[in-house]
């Protein structure tokens, strides 16, 4: 069992996370770690259409998103969300297990704010998801 700290502030734990995931185990562990460490509010998607509107119906502060999800990919998700106005702001932490370098330029070009390979290291996940929710907290 993975001993995970917990955040210090309430109003970091508020913070709400759309998670769009298509394979069970991976949408798990995500979930596990986040709700570890204090995050409960969460939005799980299975698929790359039902993210943009999954989004503006509920604002996330941030977004984890798989790059080959089902319906649209990960990186088509990305760029409607941020050539929305009202969402563009909300940082996105794209995961792959595809990690080719040629799969790597198109994440980065998508407009995602950070990356993370899978299977990732759950200290350096819980760094990414702190630099990103805890800037206000």
């Amino acid at each position: 069992m993975i001993n995970l700290p917990t955040l210090w502030k309430e109003e970091c734990m508020t913070k709400k996370i759309l998670i769009a995931e298509d394979k069970p185990d991976s949408l798990r562990l995500f979930r596990d770690i986040l709700n570890g460490i204090g995050y409960l509010d969460l939005i799980e998607i299975d698929n790359g259409q039902a993210v943009f509107d999954q989004a503006r119906q509920h604002k996330p502060d941030f977004i984890i998103m798989d790059i080959q999800l089902p319906g649209i990919s990960g990186i088509d998700a990305i760029q409607q969300i941020k050539q929305d106005e009202n969402l563009k702001n909300i940082p996105i932490l794209a995961t792959s297990a595809f990690c080719m370098e040629h799969d790597l330029k198109l994440i980065k070009n998508s407009g995602c704010d950070d990356f993370i390979a899978k299977p990732f290291n759950v200290a350096d996940f819980i760094q990414v998801i702190k630099k990103w929710l805890e800037q206000d907290c």
